[in-house]
């Protein structure tokens, strides 16, 4: 995941988690963990295959992007529905009105698994494929692959997906010290 700063509203992809200050990283557990234990509801409650990809969309992925300090709701930081050469992209993340995606998010429902393939162009790709040939296409160099149970970020210069997967997290995963920090990387 990559945080966002809600202080100076401007991307900083080398900010560490350790900048961040002890108020602003509180709210960002805070939120993060409303999140985590309505995802655990869904799961207990077996209702996992009740949500659709637009519900996971808006009540999981778009709080989870302001917990990080991405204005979802301006004209600017987050666009959805990102048009790409061949397709569409549910989220690009960019800095400002002008620059370019920072980051492309692929969302997925919860049920679907992040491994599973679909027909594009009459040829089989996998999910990963799909997404980090869109975003390598639109010349960014990042995107992330979700169902908000797993979470994979992966590098777009690469030819096969398992190349460019630089970190897979689970939402369980998500209050961890440790992977907090990372995300602030």
């Amino acid at each position: 995941m990559i945080v966002n700063s809600t202080n100076t509203n401007n991307f900083n992809p080398s900010g560490k988690w350790s900048t961040i200050d002890n108020s602003t990283k509180e709210k960002f557990k805070e939120k993060i963990e409303k999140l985590v234990k309505k995802f655990d509801k869904v799961v207990r409650d077996e209702r996992r295959g009740e949500f659709l990809e637009e519900d996971v969309k808006i009540k999981f992925l778009n709080p989870l992007l302001e917990a990080m300090g991405w204005d979802v709701r301006g004209l600017d930081e987050v666009k959805f529905e990102q048009r790409t050469l061949t397709g569409r992209t549910d989220f690009s993340l960019r800095s400002s009105r002008h620059s370019r995606p920072v980051i492309f998010y692929e969302a997925k429902k919860f049920t679907e698994h992040l491994d599973n393939k679909r027909r594009r162009r009459s040829k089989e790709m996998t999910y990963a494929e799909i997404a980090i040939e869109d975003a390598w296409q639109m010349k960014v160099d990042w995107c992330v692959l979700t169902n908000f149970e797993k979470f994979r970020l992966y590098y777009t210069h690469v030819k096969k997906p398992k190349e460019g997967l630089v970190y897979e997290i689970s939402y369980y995963e998500f209050l961890q010290e440790h992977n907090l920090e990372r995300s602030g990387q």
